[in-house]
């Protein structure tokens, strides 16, 4: 009886462990007007459920939203994913003619994503988006290490 009740204790620790809040926010037609207009930066991914590339890249969007939170904050940089295919509306208002479909939000105005699909790709990306667009170097040594 120990042994049975040790056993389902430890499975009941993994799905606890498992279902870590996710940093990816879920969309809808609803929501999501809201959403890209809250928040300065956003990426949102459009994609379908039976999609094979969009099952590829679902991890690694996890992980650059997870990453990017700890690093630079939601607040700063927020990820968000909707289902096409049940949110039709706004599939049809952003033109959503393949899976998965990224966009970049600046207040509320989209834009093409110009990035990879690995999790380091897209939080490189976004870092690089949000961050100062012009580098002050304050000497010739700095800017010899910049140069690489």
């Amino acid at each position: 009886m120990v042994k049975f009740i040790s056993f389902f204790a430890a499975i009941a620790a993994v799905a606890f462990a498992a279902e870590k809040e996710s940093k990816v926010h879920q969309l809808t037609d609803d929501n999501m007007e809201d959403f890209v207009k809250t928040h300065k930066y956003a990426l949102v991914k459009f994609y379908a459920p039976w999609c094979g590339h969009c099952k590829k890249i679902a991890p690694e969007f996890e992980q650059a939203a997870t990453e990017l939170a700890e690093e630079v904050g939601e607040e700063k940089v927020a990820l968000g994913e909707i289902d096409a295919t049940e949110h039709k509306k706004m599939a049809e208002k952003y033109n959503i003619r393949g899976y998965p479909t990224l966009f970049w939000f600046v207040d509320g105005e989209e834009s093409e994503y110009g990035g990879g699909r690995t999790a380091a790709e897209i939080k490189s990306w976004c870092v690089d988006m949000t961050g100062p667009a012009v580098k002050e170097i304050s000497s010739r040594k700095l800017a010899e290490e910049e140069a690489g």
